[in-house]
């Protein structure tokens, strides 16, 4: 098994945070119909919110509590559980880490 090393210089990129910025923008741009709150905010200034992510990351980012929601998963026909974590900034600093 090889092994990388000096990866926290590409994960607090100014590249990788975009990247990341731009994927939950794109999966989460819509809510019930309209635009999402959230990423509008953040589209109107990415430089901003690039800062922002770098920033909390930095200074030893704490994951926020999640909600429980409850789905129906219909490939299986049953209820399932879901935890899911909030937009700003869990998601994204997730998908900087994906």
């Amino acid at each position: 098994m090889k092994r990388v090393g000096n990866l926290y210089n590409a994960f607090i990129s100014d590249e990788n945070i975009l990247m990341a910025i731009k994927e939950v923008n794109k999966t989460h741009r819509t809510k019930f119909g309209k635009l999402n709150p959230t990423v509008k905010r953040i589209e109107m200034d990415l430089d901003k919110a690039v800062q922002q992510l770098r920033e909390l990351v930095v200074n030893d980012f704490k994951p926020s509590p999640t909600k429980e929601k409850v789905i129906w998963d219909n490939s299986a026909q049953k209820e399932r559980i879901i935890h899911e974590p909030p937009l700003w900034p869990d998601q994204y600093i997730h998908h900087m880490l994906i």
